[in-house]
């Protein structure tokens, strides 16, 4: 009698085992990255994964382990101590350890998604659009915000709509919405793209981070004619639409032993080509930096044709490996096409930011 129920037992097990392989479903534990929509609200658990705020996310996407979270709907993710102030249908990637087969009880069959290099982050979407038309909310405290049609995605996923609605709410932390906007107006968003929220298909809020906005598009007016500017070295750039306000190059915070090559530009309103350089006098050579990030003696541009914001670390070196001396940085802005063969310095248009460093600093 036993052996036959002990029989039965291990042929229910099977047929377990048997199914879930045919239909896909994940098995094992491993590292997975995956993509998908907040489905719960953040929480905090002291019995889960031994005291960790939580979400449930919807598998809509598996970048990575597709063999341990294949056929997983969804699953709860532990970010740590931490709260992320996730919300309802926001996009997230996760990067994580799936335990799904054993483990620490408190970990079954969730993706533990701190420590090491693990992360959850919002898909965050930066474009230019324009406004079409504002949506007060209809109660205190609710979603309000601007239908914005989408002109050009800056960074970020492609949307689901050409139209999408960018909303705030009595919520902290949140960004800023600009109140000078009106209808027709071009304007920047930058913010966290979401899922079948608050009435739309998908939208963007501003909720979960004070860097996120929704402002008037601003733009750098082209140079129109010599225009140097010189300037005292900056740890990080400035960003400004007044060229004798920014500072777009930067070699970091030399005094932390660490040369950081940045450069960060607001939006041009007309195309541009762009010019990086570095004199480096303890080594008698200019270098131009070219669009590898590579340094190069040739003449050069950075970017060609570029109208779009940008920030970018184009290098780093620790300071040690430089030979003491001066440093200079150049950034030289033309409007697109200008032939480097019959410019010149004393009537052709241009902005040139420069500052120098000395190392030991």
């Amino acid at each position: 009698m036993k052996k036959g129920r002990l029989l039965v037992f291990l042929l229910v097990i099977l047929s377990i085992l048997v199914g879930s392989a045919a239909l896909g479903i994940a098995a094992g534990n491993g590292p997975v990255k995956f993509r998908g929509a907040v489905i719960t609200p953040e929480q905090y658990g002291e019995l889960v994964c031994y005291g960790s705020y939580y979400s449930e996310v919807a598998v809509e996407e598996i970048l990575e382990g597709h063999s341990f979270i294949q056929g997983v709907g969804s699953v709860e993710v532990c970010y740590g101590q931490n709260p992320l102030h996730l919300h309802l249908g926001q996009m997230v990637e996760v990067y994580g350890y799936y335990y799904g087969e054993s483990g620490p009880l408190q970990c079954f069959e969730r993706v533990v998604a701190y420590g090491d290099s693990y992360y959850i982050n919002p898909l965050n979407i930066r474009f230019k659009g324009t406004a079409i038309d504002f949506h007060p909310g209809g109660m205190p405290g609710a979603p309000y915000g601007w239908t914005v049609s989408v002109d050009e995605i800056i960074s970020g996923p492609q949307p689901c709509s050409s139209q999408l609605f960018v909303w705030i709410s009595a919520v902290w932390p949140s960004g800023y919405m600009d109140p000078n906007i009106e209808e027709l107006d071009q304007v920047e968003v930058f913010g966290s793209y979401d899922k079948d929220q608050v009435g739309y298909q998908c939208s963007v809020s501003l909720i979960g981070s004070t860097d996120y906005y929704i402002k008037l598009w601003e733009a750098v007016s082209l140079p129109s004619s010599p225009t140097p500017i010189p300037h005292n070295p900056v740890v990080r750039p400035v960003v400004d639409t007044n060229p004798l306000i920014a500072r777009p190059f930067s070699f970091g915070d030399i005094s932390s032993g660490i040369a950081t090559v940045r450069v960060a530009f607001p939006a041009f309103e007309s195309p541009v080509d762009i010019y990086l350089a570095i004199d480096a006098l303890p080594y008698g050579a200019l270098y131009l930096i070219n669009e590898s990030g590579n340094l190069t003696e040739s003449t050069t541009t950075w970017q060609t044709n570029k109208s779009d914001p940008t920030d970018v670390t184009i290098f780093e070196i620790p300071v040690v490996f430089l030979i003491p001396g001066t440093y200079w940085g150049y950034t030289v802005v033309v409007p697109a096409g200008t032939n480097p063969a019959t410019f010149d310095w004393d009537t052709s248009a241009y902005y040139m930011w420069y500052f120098d460093v000395i190392l030991p600093f």
